[in-house]
């Protein structure tokens, strides 16, 4: 139950989530969201599901997650790459998804502000 809840806590860091916007989202307060991110209570599957889908990711991602795979600092084998950190392939997909999300969102803003500035 604590390996469930850390596994959650990681990847809601790792989407740029508060525990605020994730107790909201599930209709509950964040003292109680803090306690599931303890391990302190048992998660339905329901409630599983539903966090899961906040964090876009399936209950198994969450259940088989692996924090010390996923930000492992270990180097690659090969002498071409090994001057560069590696970095997992889930870090760096869940990190390209972050910046087309934010890029998005950046692009959205400055559309809007463009038509407030035309008074359009």
């Amino acid at each position: 139950m604590k390996r469930l809840g850390n596994n959650i806590r990681k990847i809601r860091e790792l989407n740029g989530f508060t525990q605020e916007k994730m107790s909201s989202a599930l209709g509950m307060t964040q003292g109680n969201y803090a306690r599931i991110e303890k391990g302190e209570i048992r998660i339905s599957e329901d409630r599983l599901q539903k966090i899961a889908g906040l964090l876009n990711c399936s209950k198994e991602h969450i259940e088989e997650f692996d924090p010390s795979v996923f930000f492992s600092q270990t180097y690659p084998q090969d002498a071409a790459s090994a001057q560069k950190p590696y970095i997992s392939p889930e870090l760096k997909t869940m990190y390209e998804d972050r910046i087309r999300e934010l890029e998005h969102w950046v692009s959205d803003l400055t559309q809007q502000l463009e038509s407030l500035k035309t008074g359009n």
